[in-house]
């Protein structure tokens, strides 16, 4: 049996919104039947260089390694952030009623087979130009 699994992308117009939000969403997690697989809270502030990805502790798994996903085109700005979630099904709608407060965008939802890290789907859901 094949595992759907699905990419949410939530974007913030803060770069400290995603880092509270996981929080919420770690929480969600805890109390009711979420399956997240994986999960990073991505930030750029106005004066980084570029976006940092941080794993969410108790949501992330297997220490995906975030060097080659392109953020931006993921859909992370400058002065913004970004909450990657992978899921086991399609638990979207409970996601934004846990995020509703910090008034997320969803930015795209992708099912691709079965990835096994949260770099891996970001890759594959990546919009090519």
């Amino acid at each position: 049996m094949t595992t759907v699994v699905t990419l949410s992308v939530w974007t913030f117009s803060d770069p400290g919104v995603a880092s509270r939000a996981a929080r919420t969403l770690r929480d969600l997690a805890g109390h009711r039947p979420v399956p997240v697989l994986d999960a990073a809270a991505v930030a750029w502030p106005r004066d980084a260089p570029r976006p940092v990805a941080q794993p969410v502790p108790g949501l992330s798994r297997d220490g995906a390694d975030y060097a080659a996903v392109d953020w931006h085109r993921a859909g992370v700005r400058r002065d913004c952030s970004a909450l990657f979630v992978l899921t086991t099904a399609a638990v979207v709608g409970r996601v934004h009623d846990a995020l509703a407060a910090y008034r997320p965008r969803l930015r795209f939802v992708r099912v691709p087979g079965a990835p096994t890290a949260l770099a891996a789907a970001v890759v594959l859901a990546t919009p090519r130009g």
